[in-house]
């Protein structure tokens, strides 16, 4: 699993490579959630084009950080 991210006008936009599953979900959302609270982006873009596999733990990922955006006033594409 790899992360990268940027910040633009308010958007912050994160792109994910590599296998989303049970033993890699918690740090990415650990290293997720951190960039999401020093930044509170208006907009967060999560860039999945690079996830060659995802099992329920990617859903689980992807709902909780719609939920931290929405609890922060912000969205989630």
């Amino acid at each position: 699993m790899h992360l990268t991210s940027f910040l633009q006008d308010g958007q912050l936009t994160i792109a994910l490579s590599g296998e989303i599953d049970h033993h890699s979900a918690l740090p990415l959302r650990q290293s997720a959630d951190e960039l999401i609270y020093r930044y509170r982006p208006l907009t967060l873009v999560l860039d999945l084009s690079g996830i060659e596999f995802m099992d329920s733990s990617g859903l689980g990922f992807i709902m909780g950080r719609y939920a931290l955006q929405k609890k922060l006033g912000g969205s989630l594409v």
